[in-house]
């Protein structure tokens, strides 16, 4: 098993978990038979733990592991800072942005 499968697992086990004081983060309609049908089935290979017997059927919990995977490959950007800023104001004001930097009409080349 890759290491993917193996974090995808341990997300969608983070996002199924639920206690008193806590709600899942992931919650199906009542329409999403296949998932509420097979997720309860499912059990553990007994040569690998983390992994699922593949033997049941997985189809489900791997499209729902796939998803969730996705969601957490989404990262937001990290904030300029104060000098990237200023660049940024100081190229608007001479009149440089992103879009012509590098057309090379700009700088006779």
């Amino acid at each position: 098993m890759k290491r993917q499968e193996i974090a995808g697992w341990a997300i969608m086990h983070q996002y199924l978990y639920h206690d008193d004081k806590t709600q899942p983060k992931l919650k199906y309609f009542e329409t999403c038979y296949d998932s509420i049908r097979t997720l309860p089935s499912l059990i553990h290979d007994k040569n690998k733990p983390e992994d699922l017997d593949s033997n049941g059927e997985d189809h489900t919990a791997d499209r729902d592991r796939y998803f969730l995977q996705t969601i957490r490959s989404k990262k937001t950007l990290m904030p300029m800072t104060e000098n990237e800023k200023a660049q940024i104001r100081f190229n608007q004001k001479i009149g440089i942005n992103r879009d012509n930097l590098l057309n090379s009409d700009r700088w006779n080349i």
